[in-house]
Order: C-alpha cells, then structure tokens, then sequence
C-alpha cells in the first residue's frame, strides 16, 4: 500500500489488498439471494449502529433547506471531473485526471487514445448534467433509468441497447463477481 492509502483502517486495507489479487487468485462470488430475502426493512440491517449512525451525521443536511440540487450546481465542475474520471476508470479508461478535466473542460482529447474513451467521459458528463438540471423533478423511475443508460451508452453500444433494458447476461471484466441475471 502506498502512503497516500494510509488513511484506511486494517479492515479497508485488507478488503483492498484482496481485490487488487489477480483473477485467478480470487474465489469467484455471485448474487446472494439469501442475504437479500432476509432483509426486513427498518427491522434488520446490513450496517452496525455505529456505522449507521456515523453515515447519518456526515449526510446531515444543513438547516437552511435549498431546493433539490443546489448543492450539485455548487459543486458542479469538480464534480463533472471528478465523477466522470472515476467512473469512466472502472470501466478500463485510461485517461487521467488532468486529461478528464481537459476534455471536460475545454474539449481537447487526448492523441493516441481510443475514441470510445473519450465519448465514455463525455457520456458521464450529459449523464450528470441531466442528473443535476433536472434533480428537483428527478424519481427513480424505468424511465429515468432508461434516459441515464441512453446518456451513458450513447455510441459505446449498438443504439438498439442504448437505453433499453438487457435481456442477456453480462459480465464485468477485471472481477470475479458474477452479477444476477433474470431468468425469464
């Protein structure tokens, strides 16, 4: 572990360590619907009290009640940059950070990178803009999902994908987690 990952407890550093193992040494897992079934809502829980109650204060809103999303507009740059880098990596983009921002920004890619890259970010970037101009009236819906996919997707997949719901597996590369899949 390098210093910077010095602020994880021994549990965080363990639970890390293991997922940075390559694939073939780590045992594949899938769905477990037993944990999901034993779930009672506001009689059982995942999380300690601790736990629950430390997530509850740092989630505290402030006193002066905004309308939805004033806090997003606020932080809106970095979190364009920050949210599209990051959830751009975990699909394998090599991009960095600074190049992220560059293309987020100012539009400039980078040479020698795949296009799919690219459009990846700037697909993270609409999904967000949508998310927050439209966070007062936003509900989770199939619709608003669909919409989200669609923005996400949107020249990565055949359009006939692009925003519609799988009807076939799909498997997430560089892990051994072997997601639910509905069996119709």
């Amino acid at each position: 572990m390098s210093k910077a990952s010095s602020c994880f407890g021994t549990a965080s550093t363990k639970a890390i360590q293991q997922v940075r193992r390559p694939l073939y040494e780590r045992t594949p897992l899938a769905y477990n619907d037993q944990w999901f079934e034993a779930y009672q809502p506001n009689i059982t829980f995942y999380l300690s009290l601790d736990d629950r109650r430390q997530l509850q204060k740092a989630g505290q809103r402030s006193k002066q009640e905004d309308p939805a999303g004033t806090y997003a507009h606020q932080i809106f740059i970095r979190l364009l940059i920050d949210f599209s880098y990051n959830s751009s990596r975990l699909e394998g983009n090599t991009y960095s950070l600074l190049d992220t921002q560059r293309l987020v920004l100012e539009g400039t890619s980078v040479e020698g990178k795949l296009d799919e890259e690219k459009i990846m970010i700037l697909n993270h970037k609409e999904a967000i803009r949508y998310m927050v101009d439209n966070a007062p009236r936003l509900e989770a819906t199939e619709q608003t999902i669909c919409t989200l996919h669609y923005l996400l997707s949107d020249g990565l997949v055949e359009a006939r994908y692009a925003g519609k719901i799988r009807d076939h597996g799909v498997r997430l590369g560089g892990s051994t987690y072997i997601p639910f899949e509905d069996k119709k």
